[in-house]
């Protein structure tokens, strides 16, 4: 036997439960893959320290951190010049900083992911085709071509699916980050107020002190 019709004959004896469970398989990869990186730059934390937030943006912080970052810098830039912005203005700054770090950073690397999904279902495409027009003896011919056929189906359907999916989760990725990003801006703005009150407080003590 040919090396083409010994592999013909693997395909055509082979049941549709293995390609399923492949298909499966990189569904839960990609979705667990795509809930870690949601997990990971939506998450908003409190409590970082000064020399935390003092410290220069990074590409590896989540989403809130670089907005309490950028909140917490901008801040103290307009404090040492003694030209207090209204926090409105301020707010409004970062929030605009955070809306473009997000689009800029997070969702483009999401949709660079979601992305390799119609070049995956095509590869299914193309390999469901050549079998199609792989030879064979008789009923091996005719059995290749059904599951060829059913090869292709099955991988371009899988994959359109999936990126529809993937692309409609996007609507809830920009929820997510729009209250992501004003949460961040609510704790860096009381994180700033706290700072502030114990430095005046301070100075108080050190006032009455010397009084």
């Amino acid at each position: 036997m040919e090396p083409i019709q010994w592999i013909a004959s693997l395909f055509v004896k082979a049941s549709p439960v293995p390609e399923i469970l492949i298909l499966s398989a990189i569904w839960i990869v990609f979705s667990f893959v795509i809930g870690l990186y949601i997990k990971f730059n939506f998450r908003v934390e409190k409590g970082y320290s000064k020399k935390k937030l003092q410290s220069a943006i990074s590409n590896a912080d989540s989403l809130s951190l670089k907005v309490q970052k950028a909140y917490y810098s901008a801040y103290q830039d307009e404090s040492s010049n003694n030209t207090a912005a209204q926090p409105f203005f301020l707010k409004d700054a970062v929030y605009q900083y955070g809306q473009s770090a997000y689009y800029d950073e997070i969702l483009s690397k999401y949709e660079n992911l979601v992305n390799l999904l119609p070049p995956m279902g095509f590869l299914g495409t193309v390999v469901g085709m050549l079998l199609l027009f792989i030879g064979g003896d008789g009923g091996v011919k005719n059995s290749l071509s059904s599951v060829g056929m059913g090869t292709a189906l099955l991988t371009t359907v899988f994959a359109l699916f999936s990126y529809i999916v993937f692309e409609l989760l996007k609507i809830r990725l920009d929820y997510l980050a729009d209250k992501c990003i004003k949460l961040a801006i609510q704790v860096a703005s009381e994180a700033v107020i706290k700072e502030d009150k114990e430095a005046t407080s301070k100075k108080k003590t050190s006032y009455i002190t010397i009084g």
